[in-house]
C-alpha cells in the first residue's frame, strides 16, 4: 500500500528475471560438479580397495595357489598330464567330464586323491586312482584295451592240440600239433602247410613244453622225452615222421642246438649233456650241476654255454660260462 492507501504494484523487468535464472543454473551446475567429484572419489577409493584385496588373490592363482576351504589357507596346486593310446579319449576326474580329450593337462588341482577315468568307443573303460601332489605334475600314459571284435578263426577242420610260436628272421611261424599232423602257419593265418605226420599219442602231445628249429630240423620236448623231425627237400609230409630220440631219467628243462648244430645241448635234471642228432645213442656229459633248479642258456652263434647253479657256500648261486668254440680251437691246434 502506498501513502494514499492504494495497493502498491511492483514491476520487474526482464533483466532481473534473467539474472535469477542464471544464478539458479550456476547453483545447479555447482551441485552437479560437487556430486560428480564426490562420485569420482568414491569409485576411485572403491577401485583402490578392490585392487588391494584382489591383487594378492590373483597373484596367488597365477603362481598356482588355490584357497582350501577345509584348511582355510592357500595351498600350492598340482597337475595331471594325461596321454592315451589311442588318443582322443574322454577324460573324467572324480566323475566330472573334462572339456578336453587326450592328450591333455588338468591344472590347478588341490593336493589329494582323485579317480581318473578314460573312455573311448570300442575300448574298455580305464579307471585308476591318482595322488596329486603339491607343486608337481603327475604324468599318466595309458594304453587302452580294445573290445574283442572281428575275431578270425582258422579255416580248417583240424583239431589243434598244441601250438608254439617260432621267431624267424622275416617274421614268426606258428607250429601246430593237430590230429592231421604237424603244420606250419603264418602269423597272418595264411600259408598253412603240413610238414610231418604226427605219430605221437595225445597224452604225449599235451606234455610238450618247448620247441627249437634249426634249418631243416625241428626238435621238441617234454619233461621226459625229446622228439626230432627232419624235413627233406621235396619230401612228402606224409612220409616225414616224428622220431623220439631221448628218454630222460629226470627232468628235461631246456634243449638247444649246438656244436655246429650237430648236437643237442640238453639240461636234464642235475646234468647237462650233448646228444648227437644223427646218432642219438651217442651222449656226452658236459657239466654236472649241484641244484635241480639250475638254469641254462646256449648261444649257438658263439658256441657259449651259460649256467646259473648253486655255488659255495651252498646257500648261494653263481654264474658259469663255457666257451666251446675256444675249446675246439685249442684242441685242433694241439
Amino acid at each position: 500500500m502506498d501513502q494514499r492507501g492504494n495497493p502498491q504494484v511492483y514491476r520487474f523487468d526482464d533483466s532481473d528475471r534473467t539474472t535469477r535464472h542464471e544464478s539458479r543454473i550456476k547453483h545447479m551446475n555447482t551441485l552437479k560438479k560437487e556430486r560428480y567429484f564426490a562420485y569420482r572419489k568414491f569409485f576411485f577409493r572403491m577401485f583402490v580397495l578392490i585392487f588391494i584385496l584382489l591383487t594378492p588373490i590373483v597373484l596367488f592363482y597365477s603362481l598356482g595357489y588355490k584357497f582350501d576351504l577345509k584348511s582355510k589357507k592357500f595351498l600350492k596346486t598340482g597337475a595331471i598330464d594325461i596321454t592315451s593310446h589311442p588318443k582322443d579319449a574322454n577324460v573324467y576326474l572324480n566323475g566330472r567330464k573334462i572339456e578336453n580329450t587326450t592328450p591333455c593337462v588338468i591344472r590347478l588341482l588341490m593336493p589329494g586323491k582323485y579317480t581318473l577315468t578314460l573312455d573311448k568307443d570300442l575300448f574298455y573303460v580305464y579307471e585308476m586312482p591318482i595322488d596329486v601332489r603339491s607343486s608337481a605334475v603327475t604324468g599318466i600314459d595309458v594304453t587302452l584295451v580294445p573290445k574283442m571284435r572281428n575275431i578270425e578263426k582258422l579255416k580248417s577242420g583240424m583239431n589243434v592240440q598244441k601250438f608254439f610260436v617260432i621267431e624267424r628272421l622275416f617274421g614268426r611261424k606258428i607250429i601246430l600239433f593237430t590230429d592231421h599232423g604237424i603244420y606250419v602257419l603264418g602269423e597272418n593265418f595264411g600259408d598253412l602247410k603240413k610238414i610231418a605226420t604226427l605219430s605221437m599219442d595225445v597224452d604225449d602231445i599235451r606234455t610238450v613244453t618247448g620247441i627249437r628249429e634249426d634249418k631243416n630240423k625241428f626238435v621238441f620236448w617234454s619233461d621226459r622225452k625229446i622228439w626230432l623231425v627232419k624235413l627233406g627237400w621235396n619230401q612228402d609230409p606224409d612220409d616225414t615222421v616224428v622220431k623220439q630220440i631221448y628218454d630222460a631219467r629226470k627232468d628235461v628243462r631246456e634243449v638247444y642246438f649246438g656244436l655246429k648244430e650237430k648236437y643237442l645241448i640238453v639240461l636234464d635234471g642235475s646234468k647237462i649233456i650233448a646228444l648227437d642228432v644223427e646218432n642219438p645213442s651217442v651222449i656226452f656229459p658236459v657239466m654236472g650241476l649241484k641244484d635241480n633248479q639250475a638254469k641254462m642258456f646256449y648261444d649257438s652263434g658263439s658256441e657259449t654255454l651259460i649256467v646259473r647253479d648253486r655255488s659255495v657256500p651252498e646257500d648261494t648261486f653263481s654264474m658259469f660260462k663255457v666257451n666251446f668254440m675256444d675249446l675246439v680251437h685249442e684242441k685242433s691246434e694241439s
